[in-house]
């Protein structure tokens, strides 16, 4: 039985009862690597190397901190900003959400955590306001986009380290668009 037969037979049973993503690729890979007699201090190895990269480390970060900043307020506070800009503008909720999943993409780095983060505020405020449903959502969506385009951005910081390219080069690349 092929290597690769076990691992994602494996990691698919356990995505299906449920286990957590990183424990059931963990598990997975051990289960491989026993399966071919790999000895266990190359599994850990292979574990510490594969989280002792700074960078790497960054990417858990960014969405630490865009769950904390959707849980303490700070979505809210930023609609608040950007409505008082744009608000008054005939638009301004649709303008109101992209500004402030701008601002938050530009903080979180993540384009989940700004679609969820924003849009669990913004959706509900246009559709009191008449917007129709699906529009309001594809208006969140586009805006929680912008994580992936402002610097600092996740997907910036991954392929800089695949790669093997200057984040930095990337993060200012990422400034203009």
């Amino acid at each position: 039985m092929s290597i690769a037969i076990i691992l994602v037979g494996l990691l698919l049973a356990l995505m299906f009862i449920q286990v957590p993503i990183g424990f059931a690729l963990v598990i997975s890979s051990a289960v491989a690597f026993t399966a071919y007699n790999v000895p266990i201090h190359i599994l850990a190895q292979s574990l510490y190397t594969g989280v002792s990269s700074f960078t790497w480390i960054a990417i858990p970060m960014f969405i630490f901190a865009g769950n904390l900043m959707s849980r303490g307020g700070l979505s809210r506070r930023l609609v608040n900003f950007s409505e008082a800009i744009l608000g008054t503008i005939r638009g301004g909720v649709g303008m109101t959400t992209i500004f402030a999943s701008a601002f938050f993409a530009s903080i979180s780095g993540a384009s989940p955590a700004t679609c969820a983060a924003i849009g669990s505020v913004m959706v509900p405020e246009m559709k009191q306001r008449n917007y129709p449903e699906k529009f309001a959502a594809g208006i969140a969506a586009s805006g929680g986009v912008l994580g992936v385009l402002i610097p600092p951005s996740i997907s910036f910081v991954a392929y800089g380290v695949l790669a093997q390219v200057s984040v930095a080069k990337l993060f200012l690349a990422g400034i203009v668009p």
